[in-house]
């Protein structure tokens, strides 16, 4: 019985690792999905428009390869991703603001984080708590 247990036992753990493969790629493929075609951005409709094919193309692969083993939903995930990750790279870089992040250095009087020096140690710095009965 307990070899009977250690049989079904690896038999299982396999078949779990498929799934979890394909659970991986079938999120990313429905993620990237919505990310795209919900997108408000110009940039996201135009990646939505490069990434389409490919996206529509990996759902009815997943439909139609449900019981591939572990070693090609990981394949199918890399070959998707090596197609996918151009176009969501392209669209992230058209998307971000000229030049990078602004220069805030000439920006004075915005506050900042308090110095840290000795007077933010000592308890009887900032503000008084009344205890209440």
């Amino acid at each position: 019985m307990v070899k009977t247990a250690e049989e079904f036992k690896t038999q299982d753990e396999e078949q779990r690792a498929c799934i979890e493969a394909r659970n991986v790629l079938e999120s990313y493929i429905y993620n990237t999905r919505n990310s795209l075609k919900n997108g408000e951005t110009d940039a996201a409709k135009a990646a939505w428009a490069d990434a389409e094919t490919i996206i529509e193309e990996g759902i009815k692969w997943l439909d139609d390869h449900r019981e591939e083993t572990k070693e090609v939903f990981e394949e199918k995930m890399k070959e998707i991703e090596a197609k996918v990750n151009p176009i969501m790279t392209k669209m992230y870089s058209s998307g971000a603001p000229p030049g990078g992040m602004p220069d805030m250095s000439g920006m004075s009087g915005m506050g900042g984080m308090p110095p840290m020096d000795d007077s933010t140690t000592d308890p009887n710095v900032g503000p008084k708590i009344d205890q209440l009965d």
